[in-house]
């Protein structure tokens, strides 16, 4: 639009020639980088990525587990190659949300990608291998039109090819000291710019959902004392959904639970199973309102408002029943199946809920198909 706000949402779809491109640049990079390091032993710029925490994959393991098939059968995250053929197995007999799902989770359980100097290799048993990748030697060496990590692998990369011939007069552009505090800058740099693109996409998401609120599908990814955390596969975004206030008061439709005004309804607990949360009656016994449990697929309504001039506007999510007006219209737009969803709460309209019902959006990292490639 001619005043700059967002007038549309557009998923960007991967085509077979973008995963082609992206093996033949990964292919580069290792090239070089070997070639550099061979070099340059003791003052090469490489790109290093270590393997995360064995408590890392928690979260992950969770969800292959209640998801079952052949991820399950197949778990393993000893090690890379492992999990690659974990999410092999997924996408063979799992729905597509739940395959991106499962690598955006897995994606978030990994360390971050660190440029370093080869003079001093981390002493953490890993050495100055590439996890995500599963390569010994990587670096960015293809892109120096964007990064300056890339232009300082090329000017090491032509000063190894012009002293080839001559191996002993071959000296380093940079000392492992100065290329160390070289390394660390451009680490920061890179975190900074990450930090920038994800909150300028958040505004500018925000800024179109204020205009044009929109009613996706969402997966219930965890488990909360006070309600879910579901996940928007269409958006790469993931937000709470409280269940009941401080106080034990509904703050999903009452008519789910046989109140359809919410007339005389008793004040509720919440109670946690390993893979689900039930709503029961405060006192007494008997059989749980409702029931919400991991991977359950729910409708949910996203928007965006802001009480501040001050302050760009707040993404919000409510949960809306698959009966609702609004995701039976959903239903009705081009490219949407209509498959079987699992049987949700509805919220209550706006005027009947309380303020904390409305809850921020949490962006997740993108999900792309070279998503366990390091960044």
């Amino acid at each position: 639009a001619s005043s700059g706000e967002p007038t549309a949402l557009k998923v960007k779809q991967d085509l077979p020639m973008m995963k082609l491109i992206a093996e033949m640049m990964i292919a580069a990079n290792s090239a070089v980088a070997e070639r550099i390091h061979q070099a340059f032993p003791a003052a090469a710029l490489l790109r290093r990525h270590a393997p995360p925490g064995s408590a890392a994959f928690d979260s992950f393991t969770e969800l292959v587990h209640t998801a079952g098939g052949a991820a399950a059968a197949a778990l393993d995250t000893s090690d890379n190659l492992g999990l690659a053929h974990t999410l092999a197995a997924a996408s063979s007999d799992q729905p597509p949300s739940v395959v991106s799902l499962l690598k955006v989770i897995a994606t978030r359980a990994m360390s971050e990608a660190q440029y370093f100097s080869t003079g001093e290799v981390p002493q953490d048993g890993w050495g100055i291998g590439h996890y995500g990748l599963a390569l010994e030697h990587y670096t960015h060496f293809t892109s120096p039109i964007r990064r300056y990590a890339d232009i300082l692998v090329h000017r090491q990369l032509m000063q190894a090819v012009l002293s080839s011939g001559c191996p002993q007069s071959r000296t380093a552009l940079m000392s492992h000291a100065e290329l160390s505090v070289t390394a660390e800058s451009i680490n920061q740099r890179h975190r900074a710019s990450k930090r920038a693109q994800q909150d300028c996409s958040e505004l500018y998401l925000a800024l179109l959902l204020k205009k044009q609120p929109r009613v996706e599908r969402a997966i219930v990814i965890s488990l909360r004392p006070n309600g879910l955390v579901v996940f928007v596969p269409q958006l790469q975004t993931k937000a709470p959904l409280p269940l009941l206030d401080a106080d034990g008061c509904l703050l999903i439709s009452p008519r789910f639970v046989g109140h359809p005004h919410g007339d005389g309804l008793d004040r509720l607990r919440l109670h946690r199973t390993s893979h689900s949360v039930q709503l029961l009656r405060l006192t007494g016994a008997g059989e749980p309102l409702v029931e919400f449990h991991l991977l359950q697929s729910v409708w949910v309504q996203l928007s965006a408002g802001s009480t501040s001039r001050a302050r760009s506007p707040r993404i919000c999510v409510d949960l809306l029943h698959p009966s609702d007006e609004m995701v039976v219209a959903a239903l009705s737009r081009p490219g949407v199946a209509s498959e079987s969803v699992s049987e949700a709460p509805s919220p209550c309209r706006r005027q009947e809920l309380a303020s904390a019902h409305t809850t921020p959006v949490r962006p997740l990292a993108p999900s792309s198909s070279n998503a366990l490639r390091g960044m």
